[in-house]
């Protein structure tokens, strides 16, 4: 091999060793580039998570069903997101984000269930199951004496406790009773303490959800830093190989080169 050749082999091996590293660069950057957008759309999720239980709040506190199209409104960005982020995950094979999608679904079901049953009830004092109560309630007012209406202001603080006491009312006042004991059952289903009935199960489903998503978090974390070292050293590895590559060829070349003008 004479001496231009020699040349040529030096630059060729030299080009291969530049796009080595740029190979090597253009996977970590494209790498690390996934990674922080993975931990934004973590960060959105986490956004519509705080605001899935803002809605669930402000209805339980205010009763208007439009903080359940705002609750399936944000459970929908919510989802597009989380589906965003799995193939991100799955293509480098990190934690799944398939549990916090089925428990958030169940959230959003339980959510649902209980929205609905305030809904049958009665969301106002004029509407559906409390409606009726209370224009039973209202008749009775009409024929009732001064002690009866005593009687009848605490069978009415009891039917509100989700209690029915029905010596506190004159037997004649069959429909009142028959309306308050409806109104009792679906209170009872509601819920008449935060951890029982629907009002229970909902609380818990979003706790389940929360706690979830908190592992989830962590675990990314974790992965995400594992990833990082493991790119950052790679491309030590290869930076550093192909530098010695080059010096080891250009040394050799040099002195074949040497030998051949000695010559």
């Amino acid at each position: 091999m004479n001496i231009k050749h020699k040349v040529y082999s030096l630059g060729a091996v030299a080009i291969l060793g530049v796009v080595s590293l740029l190979f090597s660069t253009s996977h970590f950057a494209k790498t690390t580039y996934q990674l922080n957008h993975a931990n934004l759309l973590v960060a959105d999720l986490e956004v519509r998570l705080l605001n899935l239980r803002r809605n669930e709040k402000d209805f339980l506190l205010r009763k208007d069903m439009k903080y359940l199209t705002r609750f399936n409104e944000n459970m929908d960005k919510f989802l597009a997101t989380e589906a965003e982020l799995s193939d991100i995950l799955t293509s480098h094979d990190m934690a799944s984000s398939a549990q916090l999608k089925k428990d958030i679904l169940k959230y959003q079901s339980g959510f649902t269930a209980l929205v609905n049953a305030y809904d049958q009830m009665g969301l106002d004092p004029e509407s559906k199951l409390l409606g009726d109560y209370n224009a039973e309630l209202e008749a009775a007012r009409t024929y009732l004496s001064s002690d009866q209406l005593v009687s009848l202001f605490e069978f009415d603080e009891k039917v509100e406790r989700g209690a029915l006491d029905s010596s506190l009312v004159p037997a004649e006042s069959s429909k009142l009773l028959a309306a308050a004991q409806a109104l009792i059952a679906q209170k009872e289903k509601i819920g008449l303490k935060y951890n029982v009935g629907l009002l229970g199960e909902t609380r818990a489903l979003s706790h389940t959800v929360e706690e979830q998503f908190t592992d989830f978090v962590n675990t990314l974390a974790t992965q995400s830093e594992e990833i990082s070292n493991k790119l950052a050293t790679f491309k030590m590895i290869v930076t550093a190989l192909v530098i010695l590559i080059i010096v080891l060829f250009i040394l050799q070349i040099s002195r074949s080169i040497n030998r051949q003008v000695s010559s």
